[in-house]
């Protein structure tokens, strides 16, 4: 079952950008990757992260190059702003969706910018359909950052912490209210594939995570061992290649679409 966007996939967006090497214009857009959820039930899919892709005719840099730079020049509010104005016009024009999208920290240490960016989620009322992830690319000023999540959450705006293992840093947040949950990176998966016997370690840290009603997705699941590591862990939700890549608006699957786990797996689950 297939997804029909009220948007066309066509909107793009202008950026314009100074670099040491000279100034460019660069076309980008979104694309979804589906976030499935797990329970005893099986699988579904919950959400959607919204990923940030360099139009096919753009060679000057990668996407994560273009971040950097941003980030070190300090005009990543600029193009986080952006984005969340695109992610809220598409969640506004398909009521259906319910949509992840990345903030530097750089921009969550800018309470002028995070006030902009609640307003465009409340203004559209999307504080239940539009959560924010806090990126670990460049590490943002830590009070800007605390003052930002309050008055996020006095909106009732969730915020996740993306990459928990690659900033534990933040992980202090998770004690308080402030964060809704983390997630583990695709760097966490290949370590725990490597090293089977850091499972019952993580699955600590997550049961510890999920006592305190957070949630706690995995990313990276490529394979059918990576889910099953995935269902071990006992983690709300998970994403990846095995389930699907990103894609374009039109091509993600609908919300809700049943996704297929064994049935030998869930039991396992449920019995631990």
């Amino acid at each position: 079952m297939s997804f029909s966007p009220s948007i066309s996939q066509s909107e793009i967006f202008e950026l314009s950008f100074r670099l040491p090497l000279g100034s460019y214009e660069l076309q980008l857009q979104i694309e979804y990757q589906p976030v499935v959820a797990l329970s005893p039930r099986g699988g579904e899919v919950s959400a959607y992260e919204c990923l940030l892709r360099l139009d096919a005719n753009e060679h000057v840099l990668e996407v994560s190059e273009l971040i950097s730079e941003l980030e070190q020049a300090g005009t990543i509010p600029v193009l986080d702003l952006m984005v969340v104005d695109h992610v809220c016009r598409i969640a506004v024009a398909n009521p259906s969706l319910r949509l992840w999208v990345n903030i530097s920290q750089a921009t969550m240490g800018s309470i002028s910018t995070m006030e902009k960016v609640g307003s465009r989620i409340i203004s559209g009322g999307l504080a239940n359909r539009v959560t924010l992830e806090i990126t670990e690319t460049v590490e943002g000023p830590k009070e800007q950052i605390l003052n930002s999540l309050r008055h996020l959450y006095a909106l009732g705006i969730s915020v996740v912490i993306d990459d928990i293992d690659e900033q534990l840093s933040m992980a202090s947040l998770l004690i308080g209210n402030l964060v809704s949950g983390c997630k583990l990176s695709r760097r966490s998966m290949v370590r725990l594939s490597e090293n089977p016997a850091r499972v019952s370690e993580v699955l600590e840290q997550v049961r510890w995570c999920r006592s305190r009603g957070k949630s706690v997705v995995l990313e990276g699941v490529e394979t059918k061992r990576d889910l099953q590591i995935a269902i071990s862990l006992e983690v709300n939700y998970c994403q990846g290649f095995h389930f699907w890549p990103s894609l374009p608006l039109h091509e993600i699957p609908a919300q809700g679409t049943v996704v297929f786990i064994p049935p030998t797996s869930l039991r396992r689950r449920a019995q631990s």
